[in-house]
């Protein structure tokens, strides 16, 4: 045979060749036991590496789990038996909203495809909801392609961010608002929105601080709620009572899982709640310095929800920076409001330097002044009576110095307080215009009372001494014969006597006006007669107009006393005008006395009516005004007027309880306002 005829040589080659497949074969083994010990180091490395990983790493093999790292356990809260189960389902860890998400990418993975990193919410076993990014790769495990799948948590990373967000958004609208309420409503509206609630409120202690009221500002995300508001303005809650009391004494976050099963004593607004559909509400308080600037609360149109301790803390980690942030606004918007006081002034207020340069001004100051550009003028051109050695002394008092001064047609007081350190002086000024009128207004009282009771005093003794006289010219009558020169002298004696008796009436009636009994009666009706009387003792070439109300009401008075100032004001009304074409008026209508002027006048406020007797005469010189009311001042010539008929009006009318005021202009006439109370018909 041909294998028994092989040769020793060959039998040599082949024990070789043989030999080397055996260490070939040898190799190939310990290259296997190799492998295998790398593999295991490798899959040991690996669960070292996933069981102290910070991050959660499982592998899914045809929809399988097969292995979960410890945090796994720790944050989902399944044990690795239950992730390992063939009946697990992963799904159950992906809520509603993310389920579409995570299948979509699954199904790409097991096409071999490769997908970057995307977030997602997990679903632990306790119904939490977890942010996190999911990085996966397609392995080989045991032999079988797999799914390599680490998962961040980022929950706590995306709660900061949302923080950080929402603090610098609350803070640049905080900032960028007008004032605190704004503020804060901007501050529950993104809130709210942040955090996936309906509604939001501001309870604000008052001034004492001895309860908490309603703030303007509230969000709501839907109308359905504006009820629950209405009811929500009108309560207060002392400390300790309602939800808002009970943060603002504990100064901590409260919470109340359904607001619309407590009782009145727990939660007051619990049946108006009931009905808007308000279940969850929690309380918030704003602390700065220890202090509770406001207290927030929320509430949650859903189903009664457990406490979210997450939520709060996301909530009081925002406002934990908004109490420092309302306190700054709070005091920005005193120094803005305390900054408006000067420019709101309608008085001057100023500021210049030690040379008496101007550096600032209101728009009291500019009115004064009727300019627009006050700054860097001298403030001795615009306040003539002051020069600078003057001002140089009140600018170096200790304390404020003060200086009249009349600018134009008004009186002002200037307080003048310097500045030593920033060398400037502030000038606040004082209309004291209306002051300086009392004061005359009250000078010329008291001299009208002083001449009213000299008046009095001589009138009294006059009549008397006249009394004796027309005595004797009677008997003097009856001793003389009817038609002798003695008995025409006599009577003519008698005449001027009787005249000076008329004067010495009036002379009573000024000194002692009112002793007649006054009762109601219509104005138009003594109007009417007066005008009669006027009519026939005034020249044609005077017309006369009347301006009377129909429905002119009723004045407590004594017709005989009115028709007296009438005839009065309207015979000096003919003298004015003189010979020429002229028109006295008389207009009666009905006025309200507000209680700036009744304090000017001292009378009481009210309902008045008011005569106005007005002529197109020559009209008054201030100088003359001033006077008018005084006993004997008369403007006449001599022999044509007492002086006593305007003192007599005013002792008439204010002894009704009214007052007169009086226009002139200098040529073109005079207006006579006489002012008396009205009272019911």
């Amino acid at each position: 045979m041909k294998d028994e005829e092989k040769t020793k040589e060959q039998l040599i080659n082949e024990l070789v060749e043989l030999r080397k497949q055996i260490l070939e074969l040898k190799k190939s083994e310990t290259e296997r036991i190799q492998a295998e010990e790398a593999l295991r180091e490798s899959e040991e490395k690996f669960r070292n590496l996933a069981e102290h990983s910070p991050n959660m790493i499982f592998i899914n093999k045809k929809g399988r789990i097969v292995y979960a790292n410890k945090i796994c356990e720790e944050i989902m809260g399944y044990k690795r038996k239950e992730f390992y189960s063939p009946d697990f389902d992963f799904r159950i860890l992906i809520p509603p909203e993310s389920i579409d998400l995570v299948e979509k990418n699954f199904r790409r993975y097991m096409k071999g495809k490769d997908i970057p990193p995307y977030e997602y919410k997990l679903l632990t076993r306790e119904g939490k909801k977890i942010d996190a990014i999911h990085t996966t790769k397609l392995i080989n495990y045991e032999g079988e392609s797999a799914i390599l799948g680490i998962i961040t948590d980022v929950t706590e990373r995306k709660r900061a961010e949302t923080e950080v967000g929402l603090l610098l958004t609350i803070t640049r609208v905080i900032s960028e608002s007008r004032d605190f309420n704004s503020a804060l409503k901007i501050t529950l509206r993104k809130i709210c929105e942040v955090i996936g609630w309906n509604y939001g409120e501001v309870w604000i202690p008052c001034p004492d601080e001895t309860f908490l009221e309603c703030g303007p500002p509230w969000y709501s995300s839907t109308r359905s709620l504006e009820k629950f508001r209405l009811l929500s303005e009108k309560i207060t809650f002392p400390p300790n009572v309602g939800l808002p009391g009970r943060v603002w004494s504990s100064k901590q976050p409260e919470w109340i899982q359904n607001v619309s099963i407590q009782p009145d004593t727990f939660f007051i607004r619990a049946r108006i709640a009931r009905e808007s559909g308000l279940k969850a509400a929690f309380g918030v308080p704003i602390i700065d310095n220890d202090q509770v600037l406001a207290v927030l609360a929320f509430f949650k149109i859903s189903e009664p929800r457990a406490e979210d301790k997450r939520l709060v803390e996301l909530v009081l980690a925002v406002i934990a920076q908004l109490g420092s942030l309302i306190q700054r606004k709070q005091s920005e918007e005193a120094l803005a409001e305390m900054a408006l006081f000067p420019e709101l002034n309608p008085a001057p207020v100023l500021r210049t330097d030690y040379d008496g340069n101007i550096l600032l001004a209101n728009q009291g100051a500019h009115r004064l002044c009727s300019t627009k550009k006050l700054l860097g003028k001298s403030w001795y051109t615009l306040c003539p009576e002051l020069d600078r050695e003057a001002f140089e002394g009140l600018i170096h008092c200790q304390d404020t110095a003060q200086h009249e001064c009349r600018i134009g047609e008004r009186n002002f007081l200037f307080t003048y307080l310097s500045s030593s350190e920033r060398r400037q002086v502030y000038i606040y000024g004082a209309d004291i215009t209306q002051l300086k009128n009392l004061e005359k207004q009250l000078r010329q009282t008291q001299k009208m009372e002083a001449l009213g009771h000299l008046a009095g005093g001589v009138a009294h003794d006059f009549n008397t001494l006249l009394g004796i006289i027309l005595g004797y010219g009677d008997m003097i009558k009856d001793d003389v014969p009817e038609n002798s020169l003695t008995r025409d002298n006599t009577e003519e004696l008698m005449e001027a006597v009787y005249r000076a008796k008329d004067l010495i009436k009036q002379l009573m009636d000024f000194s002692r006006p009112g002793e007649e009994e006054r009762k109601p009666v219509q104005l138009v009706s003594i109007i009417k007669e007066s005008v009669k009387l006027l009519r026939a003792s005034l020249p044609t070439t005077i017309n006369i107009h009347q301006n009377i109300a129909a429905e002119s009401g009723t004045v407590l008075a004594h017709s005989s006393g009115i028709q007296q100032v009438i005839m009065n004001l309207g015979m000096n009304a003919g003298d004015a005008i003189g010979e020429k074409i002229g028109e006295l008026g008389i207009s009666l209508v009905e006025v309200e006395v507000d209680a700036e002027l009744a304090g000017l006048k001292e009378v009481q406020q009210g309902h008045y009516l008011r005569l106005t007797v007005s002529d197109t005469g020559c009209g008054l010189e201030p100088e003359v005004l001033e006077h008018i009311f005084e006993p004997f001042f008369t403007t006449k010539d001599v022999g044509n007027g007492s002086g006593l008929g305007l003192s007599v009006v005013h002792g008439i009318i204010k002894s009704h309880g009214g007052f007169i005021t009086v226009h002139t202009e200098p040529g073109k006439g005079c207006w006579f306002h006489i002012y008396l109370p009205r009272v019911e018909d």
